[in-house]
Order: structure tokens, then sequence, then C-alpha cells
């Protein structure tokens, strides 16, 4: 019996051993990073409560660096101007030349049919309108060095769903699938493609961020906590089932054309103000003509 379990063992010992080199000889043949192949149990426990889901939905290989048009910025870094490629999932790579992308440049990816892309780690920045009217881009991935992100960034990005980020980024958060800058306390983007009917910002939010709900065509309802001070340029532009928003007695600036209102197809429903008489929010709406109501009593939240 001794014997038999032995024989046993040995046969487990090298059907081990031969698994372990077929995985070596196959994450060799694909080049792959360890991480890119790594076993179920390295997972997060949580991994459903996590943006670091992303392996089934970005792939991880990255394009050719002649894909991207790019300038080298600081010396030894790599700012992409542009997309040369035809893919419609780039995985933009992490180094050009030698040198580390740190930037996403304006209106890099502007009117791209794209549908998903993958920032590498590294990037630092992405600047204004950098992938403005990717009309068909679904999903996003950025990276957890990213510490600048810039106006209109998906500005008529009406499809768009999933931002998500590959690691924790102590400086931006995906709450409800909406982006907020951490260190601002400002709420970035609200994803078109949620199709959310009602928002509710998160307290201690002070600024609603320049193109933050742009596009955001079944919107009707949105709640802002008393600690919002500014609403910015485009914040609320083509929202056009958007019909009351009650705006809190704090705020001290509001972009002129942060709402859009008119006549269809701009604006489809009715669209008025709440705001507590006296006010800067008051006043803003009789300046531009937005029909408003007065609030008597407390907003809360």
């Amino acid at each position: 019996m001794k014997e038999e379990e032995k024989s046993i063992e040995n046969d487990i010992t090298k059907s081990t051993s031969e698994l372990q080199s077929g995985y070596e000889e196959l994450k060799s043949s694909l080049n792959l990073p360890d991480q890119e192949m790594a076993f179920e149990s390295d997972c997060p426990e949580n991994a459903a409560d996590t943006n670091d889901l992303f392996s089934d939905q970005f792939p991880e290989i990255p394009d050719d660096e002649g894909d991207y048009g790019n300038t080298v910025i600081d010396g030894n870094e790599i700012k992409i101007t542009s997309y040369l490629g035809c893919k419609q999932d780039p995985v933009i790579p992490c180094c050009i030349n030698g040198h580390q992308v740190t930037v996403i440049g304006e209106n890099a990816f502007t009117m791209t049919d794209i549908e998903s892309v993958s920032i590498p780690e590294g990037v630092l920045t992405i600047e204004n309108q950098a992938f403005a009217g990717c009309e068909e881009l679904t999903k996003v991935l950025l990276p957890s060095t990213l510490k600048n992100f810039g106006e209109g960034v998906f500005m008529g990005c009406e499809m768009l769903r999933d931002v998500l980020f590959r690691g924790k980024n102590n400086d931006f958060s995906v709450k409800d699938g909406i982006l907020y800058d951490m260190r601002q306390r400002k709420l970035l983007l609200c994803p078109p493609g949620l199709e959310l009917r009602r928002v509710d910002v998160e307290h201690g939010t002070v600024a609603i961020g320049s193109s933050a709900f742009y596009s955001n065509n079944t919107l009707e309802i949105v709640k802002l906590p008393m600690t919002v001070r500014t609403i910015e340029d485009s914040a609320f532009l083509f929202t056009r089932l958007l019909g009351i928003i009650e705006l809190p007695p704090y705020i001290e600036e509001i972009a002129d054309n942060a709402f859009l209102v008119g006549k269809p197809p701009f604006q489809e429903k009715h669209f008025e103000i709440y705001a507590f008489p006296n006010t800067y929010a008051y006043q803003y709406a009789e300046k531009n003509q937005i029909p408003v109501n007065p609030l008597y009593g407390i907003i809360t939240g």
C-alpha cells in the first residue's frame, strides 16, 4: 500500500511539474508579463467591487508604436498627439522609442471610431477633449498613475458606459459608475451610456465639472448636495429630459452655458430651476431667462 501511495505521489509531482513547464512555455511564447496569466487564486476576494476586472474587456497586448503620432516632452517623455491606427479597441503602448508615455494630448483621439481604449500605467495627464466625439466608445481603462484630467475629455461620447481604473488611484474615484476628482472634490463625468434617470451627487462635492453631464439624454432629476459651490462650462448641455434642478444656496459661480435651455431637439422638457431668493443661483436664473421658482425650506444632502 505504501509503495502504491508513493507511486501516486510521484505521478502527481510529475504532472504538476509538466503543467508548470507548459505554463512557462505558453507564457514565454506569448511574451506576456507574469501578472497577465495570474491564477484565479491571485484575484482579490472582493473583485466584483473593484475596478480591476478588465481582462475580459480590454486586450493587453500593446499596439504598434507607429499607430500613434507623438512628440517628446521634458526631454525624455512622450505625449500622444494623434491616433493613426485602425483598431476599434486600441491598447496604447507604455513606451514609444524607449520613452515613457505620460500624456494623452488634446484632441488626440477626437472623432475616431474606437469602441474601447486601454491607457497604460505611467500616463499622468489626459488633456482637454482627448476623446471628444468618439460616438462608438463604450469602455475606458484608466491608469492608477493618472493625476490630471482635462476638460471635456469624453464630451460627446454618448455610448460611454464603463470607466475603470487598473488599480487604486488616490486622486480619482468611480462611484456608481460616475467619475470624481477626490482632490478637487469635483464630479468629472457621468457617462451617458449608464442611461440614468436620476443622479444623487456625492455629499462633499464642491464642483460639477465641465461637460460632466453632457449628452445624458435620459437624465431627468439631479440632486445636488449643499456643498456644491461651482457649476462649470457645459456641465448640463444636451440633457434633453432634465426638467427640474434644485440649486443649493451657497453656489458662488455658474458658467453662462452650464445649461442649455431651448426648443426640441435640444430640450424636450420644460426646464425650471428652483433656488433660494436673493442668492447667486436665483439671480443666475433670472439673468439667463430660465424659469425659476423660489425655495424656502432647507435642502438636505
